[in-house]
């Protein structure tokens, strides 16, 4: 299982162990202190129907590109969310079935003037779900949809077997920022409310099995996206009898503000996982005070979340999310939705795109050339080789202070170095990831083990690159007309232009000395997982 799982990206070796010498951590792991199972739900992604999946499918074969599909079953995902984010409040399922050649031009959103014909639809969602491994979670229509489509659809999908378990009802409706599409489906709260029930009934109806969740998200300090006051109170106040999962958007950082230089930007949004656990604990005590009835039956599912800049081309930040910085936020981000006992289900934004949001890009610029991005990588390292256990780990490291900006709080006492562990399901595993947050020192590890035995030879991966803006040369699609902005660069290592091979790696190394105390020194801006046999 452990064994070269990881595709697409430069493999090195080395052995051995580093002695302290530097800044150093302590680390206790207690293996025999289990915190919770870890869903395997929160492995998820999002895939959009527009553009047939974002060049996910193939209108030549009728398939799905099968350097896409490789790639996607590398990656380990385990859910995924379809048809949006916001394009699924705009589309109506049926005008995705059926003859290929039959299936009418749909319009993306309002007066967008971007319109495709819907061939990644339905069944094409659920073949790819089911190569990969994963399940569907649907996003129902709601801004421009009816409950009698949803039951419909529900119905569709679920006749001969259940298919999909997981349904949500509508996006962001509760954005309300004057753009032609939010001003086409925004609501209030009570208004969500009540069509949420309608939805729910109409669909429960025809499979009385399926689970549903309820859109929401909390407003904290610089992070606001909701545009409605007590969004969350009001809708789980009148709807909670029926809501099987809230979903929130409360994980994208940092929104940066680009008067900041890259290293402040990228400490900022490095802290940003702090924040997001606190968000997560919060979110679980709305659903605790507002629907007690129903509360242990509620879960979180974070169903968009990642690493976000700005979305205007001329941003000088636009194209960061491909950063190997990007891929310590990821790890960390992960590592805050595995620790939060409400957290059932997450989606990372988005598999694959044209542009800046996918966790698959194109190869400078070129389709259909997919290579994945960082932040991929750091994930896979969770989905394929991370336990199914979590356990209690424990952490004194040196830590720093950043600024406020973007949708970031001020942060102080920012750990470097952070750790989460697991057992496989036999427990005859100890795992130990490890992100070092320093952008230029190694960090020494000090460990030690109780309620586990390891073997003195482990394994280790560490992901790990050629500076903070370092990346595997993905780049936006050219399009005649559009030009992206000269991208600001680190000004101690600039390596943003240098993308390509090389500079993102992976290291495999055989460390000896281990044991209930060892030793071991993590380098800069890098994810470690240590694989400790019993």
């Amino acid at each position: 299982m452990y064994s070269l799982f990881l595709i697409g990206i430069g493999l090195l070796a080395s052995d051995g162990i580093a002695t302290a010498q530097g800044l150093n951590a302590a680390i206790n792991v207690a293996a025999d202190q289990v915190v919770r199972k870890i869903p395997r739900t929160l492995y998820g992604t999002n895939v959009q129907w527009v553009w047939n999946g974002n060049g996910l499918w193939l209108d030549q074969t009728h398939s799905v590109d099968p350097t896409l599909l490789g790639q996607t079953q590398a990656l380990g995902v385990s859910l995924i969310r379809y048809p949006g984010g916001l394009y699924a409040d705009f589309y109506h399922w049926r005008d995705g079935i059926g003859p290929y050649d039959q299936r009418p031009m749909a319009l993306h959103e309002p007066t967008s003037g971007d319109h495709s014909r819907p061939n990644f639809g339905t069944d094409e969602a659920l073949q790819f779900a089911a190569q990969v491994g994963g399940q569907l979670l649907i996003e129902v229509n709601v801004g421009t949809g009816t409950p009698q489509e949803a039951a419909d659809w529900v119905r569709y999908v679920n006749a001969n077997q259940l298919r999909v378990v997981y349904w949500e009802l509508g996006n962001e409706l509760y954005i309300n920022d004057g753009s032609p599409s939010s001003k086409a489906i925004t609501m209030d709260p009570a208004t969500y409310a009540t069509k949420f029930l309608q939805f729910a009934q109409a669909m429960r109806a025809v499979d009385p099995r399926i689970k549903i969740g309820a859109i929401g998200g909390r407003n904290r300090g610089l992070y606001a996206i909701n545009s409605y006051p007590n969004w969350d109170q009001i809708v789980l106040q009148n709807a909670g009898s029926q809501i099987d999962f809230l979903s929130v958007h409360n994980a994208y950082a940092p929104g940066a503000a680009p008067q900041y230089d890259l290293r402040t930007v990228y400490q900022s949004m490095l802290a940003a996982p702090l924040q997001i656990a606190q968000d997560l604990r919060a979110l679980a005590n709305e659903v605790a005070t507002y629907a007690p009835a129903r509360a242990s039956q509620i879960g979180i599912a974070v169903t968009e979340w990642g690493p976000l800049f700005q979305m205007d081309t001329s941003g000088i930040y636009v194209e960061h999310t491909k950063t190997l910085t990007c891929a310590l936020l990821a790890a960390s981000t992960l590592k805050a939705l595995v620790e939060s006992p409400a957290t059932q289900m997450a989606n990372f934004h988005v598999l694959n795109d044209f542009s800046i949001m996918g966790w698959i890009g194109l190869e400078h610029g070129q389709y259909p050339q997919w290579t994945p991005t960082a932040r991929y990588y750091a994930f896979q390292l969770f989905s394929k080789a991370f336990g199914e256990d979590l356990v209690t780990s424990r952490l004194a490291s040196p830590t720093y202070n950043s600024i406020a900006l973007g949708g970031v709080d001020a942060a102080k006492n920012v750990p470097y170095l952070e750790v989460v562990s697991s057992l496989n399901a036999d427990h005859t595993k100890l795992q130990i990831m490890v992100i070092n947050k320093h952008f230029d020192q190694a960090i020494n590890g000090n460990f030690t083990i109780q309620g586990f035995a390891p073997r003195p030879n482990g394994t280790a991966y560490t992901l790990t690159g050629t500076g903070l803006d370092a990346n595997t040369g993905t780049d936006p699609i050219p399009l005649p007309g559009v030009t992206w902005a000269q991208q600001i660069t680190d000004p101690v290592n600039p390596r943003f232009y240098a993308g390509g091979p090389g500079e993102v790696s992976l290291i495999t190394s055989s460390p000896t000395g281990m044991g209930k105390s060892f030793a071991y020194k993590f380098p800069p801006h890098s994810v470690t997982l240590l694989v400790l046999s019993r």
